[in-house]
Parts: C-alpha cells; sequence; structure tokens
C-alpha cells in the first residue's frame, strides 16, 4: 500500500506553509465559541474561514510589494 502525505508535497517555501508557520488563529476557537450552535448542521471552521478571507489580501500586498521594487529597480 502506498501513502501520500500532502504535506510531503508543499514545498517547504509555499506562501501558504509560511503564513500558517507565522500567523496562529487558534485563539479564534474561544473568541467565537458562543456564535456556534452545538445541534444542527456544522458550522464553519472560523479559523479556516478567517484564513480564506485574509490570504487574498496578503496574497495580493505581496504581488504589489514586488511590483514596486520591480518599478524602483527600472528607474
Amino acid at each position: 500500500m502506498c501513502q501520500i502525505h500532502l504535506d510531503d508535497l508543499v514545498p517547504k517555501e509555499n506562501f501558504y506553509r509560511k503564513l500558517s508557520s507565522a500567523l496562529d488563529l487558534r485563539f479564534l476557537y474561544k473568541e467565537t465559541e458562543k456564535y456556534y450552535g452545538k445541534e444542527g448542521q456544522e458550522s464553519i471552521d472560523p479559523v479556516g474561514s478567517h484564513y480564506k478571507h485574509l490570504t487574498p489580501n496578503l496574497y495580493s500586498f505581496q504581488v504589489s510589494t514586488c511590483f514596486l521594487k520591480i518599478l524602483n529597480l527600472s528607474k
């Protein structure tokens, strides 16, 4: 049997891997627990939800910063 772990396939320099190790959002579980029910349909993971909204902005910032560096070098 062959086992493949996703963690082995993601490069160590990956932007999202670095973000995950630099930004710990686990505190959100305690901060948001009063807003999530105990019964019924399973709620959206608060950490995953925040990463979902945060990463496009960070990625956009990273691209913008690189673009500005390129523009600055061309002068």
